[in-house]
C-alpha cells in the first residue's frame, strides 16, 4: 500500500511541477506578443506540457528526474524578438526555484513538528521534483530551456547547439543513468534543509 502511495504522490507532484514550470510562460508569452497578435489571454490545457516519459519518470521515480514538454511559441509575433525567447525561458526556471524556496520552510516546520508522514512526502517531492526539473532545463538540449536561452544570443550560437545535440544527448543519457541530477539536488538542498531547521 505505502508503494502505491508513494507512486501517486510522485505522479501528482509530476503534474504540478510541470505545470508550474510552465504555466507563467504562457502567461509572459501574451504580454511579450505584439499587439496585433495578442487577443485575449489564452490559457493553455495543462496536460499540453505533459511529456509521457517524463511522466514515468517522475512517477516510477526511476532516476529521481523527469521533464516537460517542450514550450511552443512564435517568435515573430514577439515586441522582443530574440530577448522573448531568454524571458519565457528565465520565468520557467524562476517558477520551479520560486516554488522550492516557498516549499523549504514548510517541509522544516513539517518535519519538526512530526506531521502525517505522506503528506510530508508529499511537500518534500513537490520540492524535490521543482529542483530537478530546474536542473534539467539547464542542459541545452532542444525542448529545454537553456536552449531558448543560446538560441536567442546568435545564429552562430544556436547552429553550434544544433551540431552538438547528438553529444548533448548522450550526456543527458549519462546523467540519468549515473543518477547525477538528484545527486547534485540532494548536495544542494541539503545544506539548505538543516539551514533553515
Amino acid at each position: 500500500m505505502s508503494v502505491l502511495i508513494s507512486l501517486i504522490i510522485n505522479f501528482i507532484c509530476g503534474i504540478i511541477v510541470v505545470f508550474w514550470h510552465e504555466f507563467p510562460k504562457n502567461i509572459v508569452e501574451h504580454y511579450l506578443l505584439q499587439i496585433m497578435y495578442r487577443g485575449k489571454l489564452k490559457l493553455r490545457n495543462p496536460l499540453t506540457y505533459i511529456d509521457p516519459i517524463g511522466m514515468i519518470m517522475f512517477t516510477f521515480s526511476v532516476v529521481g528526474i523527469g521533464w516537460q514538454r517542450p514550450y511552443k511559441y512564435n517568435t515573430e509575433r514577439f515586441k522582443l524578438k530574440g530577448e522573448g525567447g531568454i524571458v519565457i525561458a528565465l520565468v520557467g526556471q524562476l517558477a520551479s526555484l520560486l516554488l522550492v524556496f516557498a516549499l523549504l520552510p514548510v517541509i522544516a516546520y513539517m518535519f519538526v513538528n512530526e506531521v502525517n508522514i505522506y503528506l510530508l512526502q508529499f511537500v518534500s517531492t513537490l520540492a524535490k521534483f521543482s529542483f530537478a526539473l530546474f536542473l534539467v532545463n539547464l542542459i541545452p538540449i532542444e525542448g529545454f530551456d537553456m536552449t531558448l536561452i543560446v538560441n536567442a544570443f546568435s545564429y552562430k550560437a544556436r547552429k553550434t547547439l544544433e551540431a552538438n545535440q547528438p553529444y548533448l544527448k548522450l550526456f543527458f543519457v549519462v546523467l540519468i543513468v549515473t543518477r547525477a541530477i538528484p545527486r547534485l539536488s540532494l548536495y544542494i538542498l541539503e545544506p539548505l534543509y538543516r539551514f533553515i531547521m
